[in-house]
C-alpha cells in the first residue's frame, strides 16, 4: 500500500493522459481508482474513518497542489456528503486549511 500523495502522484502522471479519479472510503480504507480513456487503475490506502462509508470524486491536482504544502505527515479529509464542500487540512497545523468542491461523478 502507498501513502495518499504518491497514490495520487502515480495515477496523475501516468502517460500524459487525461485521468479521474473515485475515491470510496468504507472500513478504514480509502480506494483510489483513476480512469483515463486508455486504462484504469486501483490503489487501496488505509485511514481512520469516522462515520459512514462515502464514494467521492475530487480534483487530484488541486489535491496534491495543497498537499504538497503542508509540513504534517497526515493528512485530513472532512466530507460530510458527495456533493458538499470538503475540508483538508493538515493535522499538525490548524491554521492550515483548503476546501475543494466534489465533481459530478459520472455513471450514477
Amino acid at each position: 500500500m502507498h501513502s495518499f500523495p504518491e497514490s495520487q502522484e502515480q495515477f496523475a502522471f501516468m502517460g500524459g493522459q487525461q485521468w479521474t479519479f473515485s475515491f470510496l472510503f468504507s472500513n478504514n480504507k480509502l480506494l483510489l481508482t483513476g480512469t483515463s480513456e486508455n486504462a484504469q487503475i486501483k490503489e487501496e490506502i488505509v485511514t481512520i474513518q469516522e462515520g459512514e462509508d462515502l464514494r467521492i470524486s475530487l480534483n487530484v491536482k488541486f489535491l496534491l497542489d495543497y498537499i504538497s504544502t503542508i509540513e504534517g505527515k497526515v493528512t485530513v479529509l472532512e466530507l460530510l456528503n458527495d456533493k458538499s464542500s470538503v475540508i483538508v487540512k493538515d493535522e499538525d497545523n490548524d491554521k492550515s486549511l483548503y476546501f475543494t468542491m466534489p465533481l459530478a461523478i459520472r455513471g450514477n
